[in-house]
């Protein structure tokens, strides 16, 4: 059905959710086009459920609002029911701490009927925060889906969109469930920091032959929240990131045309070449005794690469599959 479902994926999100709704229920939408909103409560402890019905209420909005329950915890497996109760054929997801300018929604539908070849959309994600940011956030504001994701408007060469404000049709979840694609990756659960489920649903956009693109005129505010800003949580959102990369680089390399090390052995041997630099025995040092001690971004950029030589290390057992697995993707992209 044609319209646009806001799914908004929930853990313990009872002191974000105000603001968020607020911004929702600002939206300024033509009276032709149909929208719901879908909160996924995905294993709150707090007063979730309770914030949302309430704060929901204070608005003369005609729009919908459902809540749905999953036990599972994990974001995608929060995105996945969903993706499930959407009515509509274009979906945004929402982040609990995202306020959409007004016109997010009516913009994302404009864009979707517009270019039936745009599979992901995404936008300019703008930081905004309760206390000063520090000196080292404009650097890494990207790794908090901060920024724009283009040069210019229209079809970007990158592989990814963010989550944060991600515009996604819903038949790409409904293809590649047809063709037996399944995550690789653990993306965020509760508190962890895991992720990179985004740029697998890309990835799987990818290969069904769509493609990604960018719109200044989809514009956001993420929020920061102030414990968010301290440096420990960047260490922990960094490492969460390169957990994720492990896998996220053989899909890289599998769109690029680009040859991967299809035995095990092979990969850990030129992984393994990062022990010879000094500056590796000093990032194992860290990694070993505490993460504390990281405290400029050269530093954890090695941090990153040791994490990804232990995700390979994991992977012993499960690599011949994952190869495989990929092998078999290759039968189902869409040749351009």
């Amino acid at each position: 059905m044609r319209g646009v479902s806001v799914i908004i994926c929930c853990y313990n999100s009872a002191k974000k959710l105000p603001q968020t709704l607020k911004h929702l229920a600002d939206q300024q939408v033509d009276s032709n086009v149909e929208w719901e909103l879908i909160i996924v409560n995905n294993n709150s402890k707090d007063q979730t459920v309770a914030v949302v019905q309430e704060e929901w209420a204070k608005y003369t909005s005609s729009v919908t609002c459902t809540i749905v329950n999953e036990s599972k915890p994990g974001l995608s497996f929060a995105r996945e029911a969903g993706v499930n109760k959407a009515r509509y054929d274009i979906l945004i997801f929402c982040d609990d701490d995202n306020w959409l300018n007004s016109n997010y929604v009516q913009t994302a539908y404009g864009i979707m009927q517009d270019n039936s070849y745009f599979g992901i959309v995404g936008g300019n994600n703008t930081a905004v925060a309760e206390s000063d940011f520090p000196s080292w956030f404009e650097e890494l504001k990207s790794e908090y889906a901060c920024g724009t994701q283009g040069d210019k408007d229209g079809v970007t060469k990158r592989f990814y969109i963010w989550g944060a404000g991600m515009v996604i049709r819903k038949k790409i979840f409904e293809e590649l469930k047809e063709k037996q694609f399944t995550s690789q990756l653990s993306d965020r659960k509760g508190v962890e920091l895991s992720s990179g489920g985004d740029s697998e649903i890309c990835f799987g956009a990818i290969l069904l032959g769509y493609e990604l693109a960018y719109s200044s005129k989809l514009q956001l505010k993420h929020f920061m929240s102030s414990d968010r800003l301290q440096w420990s949580y960047v260490v922990r959102l960094m490492l969460g990131h390169a957990k994720a990369s492990y896998k996220l680089a053989y899909y890289w390399d599998l769109l690029d045309n680009r040859n991967y090390d299809k035995k095990w052995s092979t990969s850990l041997f030129k992984r393994s070449k990062m022990f010879l630099e000094k500056e590796g025995v000093y990032s194992i040092y860290h990694y070993l005794k505490s993460h504390k001690k990281v405290t400029d971004k050269f530093s954890l950029s090695y941090m990153v690469r040791l994490q990804s030589w232990v995700e390979h290390m994991e992977m012993y057992d499960k690599y011949d599959d994952f190869i495989n697995y990929l092998e078999n993707l290759k039968k189902i992209r869409v040749k351009k």
